[in-house]
């Protein structure tokens, strides 16, 4: 067998989750007790600014103002992705 292709699927942006990204974040945000009051928007143009990290770790912690709040954010979130993949 030939292999033709190699697909990476970076940061879930192939996979389908079985639901939308912000009940998922709003329930991670509760699961660590961390309020989100961030906009999708805001999200949005935080991710821009960051540009390749391994984690969200970096947008959270821009977002919420503190890189401990943001780390576990971010896990929580990946977690709450992993376990929602359809």
């Amino acid at each position: 067998m030939v292999l033709r292709a190699v697909v990476f699927d970076l940061d879930y942006t192939l996979a389908v989750v079985s639901r939308d990204r912000s009940t998922l974040l709003a329930e991670a945000s509760k699961s660590v007790d961390i309020p989100v009051e961030f906009s999708r928007e805001e999200y949005g143009a935080a991710h821009q600014r960051a540009h390749a990290h391994e984690t969200r770790g970096p947008i959270f912690a821009e977002l919420l103002d503190t890189d401990d709040a943001g780390e576990a954010l971010a896990e929580a979130y990946r977690n709450a992705i992993a376990e929602s993949l359809e």
